[in-house]
């Protein structure tokens, strides 16, 4: 009953549980085995990497599958950055037990997982001049604690709450291994956990959660932490995102040996896809190809591609970055910029030095938490200062040594403020990224469908930014592909046809 509570607070992304992907059975039909479509995908993130992994599975064999990808490295916001000699995630860094597709993927790729060491983590929140909750190593005794501050009845039912909203979600993978797909979000998330899935889209987190009881010291300490954490905003955020952010103080949090940004790159290779690196594509353009009822779409880009005439495009790139955008003057849903959302900006601060002891109020080296939170007050200049652990080797690291340390914040540290935190440095290095969207409910999304043959994987982030939601994702986006492709009718496997779900909210 009480997993979720008190054993460890994740200090990077939450996700939620997924469907075994493995060796699926290819379901290409007799006459589309005859057929030879080209496919791009734009963007070789977790989104367009999972994107050619179900696009190789459903169109088998003789579809060309090119990636065009604008930076010099696969993975997107999935990243590893070195210091002090060792490397360590730098974007999405926490992968929950019950992610079912991150997990098979893992294990389809033969990769290795690495456990977090967060169930023996010391979990402190700090509101700028103190300590408001500090826990302990010991699970029974940091329970205890929690209880004592919070309340055992507004603890249960968070627990409660985010066990239905998981398996409320998990509707989404029998439907989708039936090969139904969504044309908008809303639709998708109605089929997750009925109506009250959209609706946790336009409230904020704090509504959502009063809503069934919970108090308001809850909400603005414990909660408050893990959205700063998690998504560097506040409990203003819409409520689905927050759900899936407090999922992850459930437990059982692993990542992948060497980066998570390998999980991409071995999609890519299994699924005999070309990738083009350092290639931004300027504009789609649609036109026509003989005789064929569908239209084809040519790339543009400044570097040099292949020309060729697609058949699909799924677009796996966030185009609210001006980075990242792109246009397609003649496709009938395409957004234009000041329609799109904006992406928040996250610090993440390494430092390889010592915390300053006397700054928080510590005796010895113990009593720093692993994991240190913050409340939402102006005089906190920081989301969290979390341990952090390498993504190899770990059993080579010498407890003596002075840990890497990773500090979240809204702007780049100043001198002073660092300072503050630590008495020590010896080496720093920062990284500035647009990780997630700003959530401002009640959200509006883009449509998954942005032409006949164009998809947009991207448009699922504004209910919740995942690695996980960006597979579910890009298998929905595969699927409407294959659909479309082979002729199948809306009518016969989208939207409204899907049976109806269980629901527990």
């Amino acid at each position: 009953m009480f997993r979720a509570l008190g054993f460890g607070i994740s200090t990077s992304f939450l996700f939620i549980p997924a469907l075994f992907l493995g060796r699926q059975r290819c379901t290409v039909s007799a006459a589309e085995k005859n057929a030879k479509p080209n496919i791009a995908i734009i963007g070789a993130g977790i989104g367009g990497s999972s994107a050619a992994h179900f696009i190789r599975q459903l169109f088998g064999p003789e579809a060309t599958v090119d990636v065009y990808e604008a930076s010099d490295r696969i993975g997107g916001r999935l990243s590893t950055m070195e210091i002090a000699g060792k490397r360590f995630e730098s974007g999405g860094s926490i992968i929950h037990k019950s992610n079912k597709y991150m997990g098979d993927f893992v294990e389809y790729l033969g990769l290795k997982k690495l456990k977090s060491s967060e169930p023996n983590s010391l979990l402190g929140i700090y509101n700028g001049e103190e300590f408001v909750f500090y826990g302990s190593r010991w699970k029974l005794v940091n329970f205890i604690k929690l209880v004592w501050r919070y309340g055992l009845f507004d603890l249960y039912a968070m627990d409660n709450f985010i066990t239905k909203m998981l398996t409320n979600f998990s509707n989404i993978y029998d439907l989708q291994e039936k090969e139904q797909a969504f044309n908008t979000v809303p639709e998708m998330l109605r089929a997750m956990g009925g109506e009250k899935f959209y609706e946790y889209t336009q409230q904020t987190t704090r509504q959502t959660l009063e809503n069934i009881g919970l108090n308001q010291l809850l909400i603005d300490e414990l909660v408050t932490v893990v959205m700063r954490i998690n998504y560097g905003q506040d409990v203003t955020l819409n409520g689905f995102a927050g759900a899936v952010s407090l999922a992850g103080s459930q437990g059982g949090l692993w990542s992948v040996e060497g980066g998570n940004w390998k999980v991409c790159d071995g999609l890519l290779s299994n699924s005999n896809a070309t990738v083009y690196k350092n290639t931004k594509i300027s504009e789609i353009v649609k036109g026509s190809h003989g005789s064929s009822a569908h239209p084809v779409y040519t790339l543009k880009s400044d570097s040099q591609i292949p020309e060729r005439h697609y058949d699909v495009v799924i677009v796996a790139a966030p185009l609210e970055i001006t980075d990242y955008y792109f246009d397609c003057k003649d496709c009938n849903n395409w957004p234009i910029p000041k329609d799109l959302g904006e992406f928040w900006r996250t610090i993440a601060t390494f430092v390889h030095g010592q915390v300053n002891m006397t700054h928080f109020g510590f005796s010895t080296e113990d009593d720093i938490p692993e994991v240190i939170g913050t409340t939402e007050t102006p005089m906190n200049f920081f989301n969290s200062v979390g341990k952090q652990e390498p993504v190899e080797n770990r059993t080579e690291i010498d407890p003596k040594e002075l840990p890497i340390r990773k500090i979240f914040s809204r702007s780049n540290l100043t001198a002073l403020q660092l300072n503050r935190l630590f008495s020590r440095v010896d080496e720093m290095k920062v990284v500035s990224w647009l990780a997630y969207p700003h959530f401002t409910p009640p959200e509006k999304f883009w449509s998954f469908l942005l032409d006949d043959g164009v998809f947009f994987v991207n448009a699922i982030e504004y209910s919740a930014s995942a690695m996980e939601m960006s597979a579910v994702s890009a298998k929905n986006a595969a699927l409407l592909a294959h659909h479309y492709y082979s002729g199948k009718t809306s009518d016969e496997h989208i939207n409204e046809k899907y049976s109806k779900p269980r629901s527990e909210l």
